[in-house]
């Protein structure tokens, strides 16, 4: 003889299973994640959140001093960025940066690079007889972030291996730069 079960019976079944998943999950998507090591990685869109990037990495919020590292020719950032030339120049003020910039020849007479070898915490190289760089290419925090600003986006990635990777890149480049005057 058979007898169906009550619905309410059924229905404490599924929501005692959906209790012991909810707290079992946050310890599944780790084990999920450690085998992968995929790294972070986020997409800001728009000028808008670009500059609000810029604005986050130079602000000094936690209180402690950051090394950036980056690729940038000032003569190919759109008008709506000048902006960022005051955020590092405050930055670099406050002692918030401590900045080593690779510019391409292109760059020595924007302002900017006027302005800022007067700082002691702020060293640039230029290197010769290459292109532009079309974007910004910052090293900071762990982090490597990518300015694109023909469409613009930016692309943050967080990985220590590409790091040190991007980290060696830049070294690269730096020693075959001439410092800036």
């Amino acid at each position: 003889m058979y007898m169906a079960l009550s619905p309410e019976f059924v229905y404490e079944d599924v929501q005692e299973r959906a209790r012991n998943i909810t707290r079992l999950f946050p310890k599944m998507m780790d084990l999920f994640s450690e085998g992968k090591k995929i790294p972070k990685m986020h997409i800001i869109e728009g000028v808008t959140g670009m500059i609000k990037l810029y604005n986050d990495i130079t602000s000094g919020r936690d209180g402690k001093v950051h090394e950036l590292r980056a690729f940038v020719s000032p003569n190919t950032a759109p008008k709506e960025f000048d902006v960022n030339w005051e955020l590092f120049t405050s930055a670099l003020k406050a002692g918030r940066l401590h900045m080593r910039e690779i510019f391409t020849e292109d760059s020595l007479e924007h302002p900017y690079l006027q302005n800022i070898t007067k700082f002691p915490n702020h060293e640039g190289r230029i290197i010769k007889g290459f292109r532009p760089f079309e974007s910004d290419t910052l090293l900071v925090d762990e982090k490597i972030i990518l300015f694109s600003y023909e469409k613009s986006f930016a692309v943050v990635i967080e990985s220590p291996d590409l790091y040190t990777s991007f980290g060696s890149l830049f070294d690269v480049a730096w020693k075959s730069g001439t410092p800036l005057s």
